[in-house]
C-alpha cells in the first residue's frame, strides 16, 4: 500500500524531463518483459501493470498495450500497438495526467502519431476524450496533426481515423503503410 500511494504520487507529478513513456516490448508475453530502466526509484506489480518511475522519465509496462511514448519539449505522442487493457481506466489514467500538464502550456505544433492495429470499445472511448482535449489546443491557436496510419487493406482502422476526423478540428493526415510496427 505505501508503495502504491509513492507510485500515485511520482505518476500524477511531472517528470523531471517532460517525459512519460508507457510501452510493452513487441511479442512479449505477460510475464517476459523487455523493457530497459536506468536506475528505477519505485516499483509497483499488480496483476497486468507494471509502474517504474525513474530520475528521467515514467514508464508502465502493459500485456495489452504495445506502446505510448508522450514528449512534452516536442509536443509528440506516439501510440503503437493494440489497445485492450484490462482496466482501460487505470490505464489511461496517466496519459490523461500528463495531456492536463501539457495542454496548460502545449507546443506551437502537437504530433500525435497513431499506428493501432486494434483498439477495445473502452479505448475507443478514451482516444475520443484525448482529441477532445487536444482540440483545446488548437482554440488556443496551435497546431495539432493526427498522422493516423493504417495497414494496407485495413479498412476498418482507415474508416476509425475518418470517424474521429469528423468529430474534431485536428487536422487528420491517413498513412496508408504496409506494416504498422
Amino acid at each position: 500500500r505505501q508503495a502504491e500511494q509513492v507510485i500515485e504520487q511520482v505518476c500524477t507529478q511531472p517528470a523531471p524531463n517532460n517525459r512519460a513513456k508507457i510501452c510493452r516490448t513487441r511479442g512479449a508475453g505477460r510475464n517476459d518483459m523487455q523493457v530497459g530502466v536506468r536506475r528505477p526509484c519505485v516499483i509497483l506489480e499488480r496483476g497486468w501493470l507494471r509502474v517504474w518511475a525513474t530520475c528521467a522519465w515514467l514508464l508502465v509496462a502493459a500485456s495489452a498495450f504495445a506502446q505510448i511514448d508522450l514528449d512534452i519539449d516536442t509536443g509528440t505522442m506516439d501510440f503503437v500497438g493494440r489497445s485492450l487493457p484490462p482496466n482501460a481506466d487505470l490505464f489511461y489514467s496517466r496519459i490523461h495526467n500528463w495531456l492536463d500538464q501539457y495542454i496548460s502550456k502545449p507546443q506551437k505544433e502537437t504530433t500525435v502519431n497513431m499506428r493501432m492495429d486494434y483498439l477495445d470499445t473502452s479505448s475507443s472511448k478514451h482516444l475520443y476524450n484525448i482529441f477532445n482535449r487536444l482540440d483545446a489546443v488548437t482554440e488556443q491557436g496551435r497546431k495539432v496533426t493526427v498522422n493516423w496510419h493504417y495497414e494496407v487493406g485495413d479498412d476498418e482502422m482507415a474508416e476509425t481515423g475518418k470517424d474521429y476526423e469528423s468529430l474534431f478540428k485536428l487536422e487528420f493526415a491517413f498513412i496508408e503503410v504496409q506494416d504498422l510496427f
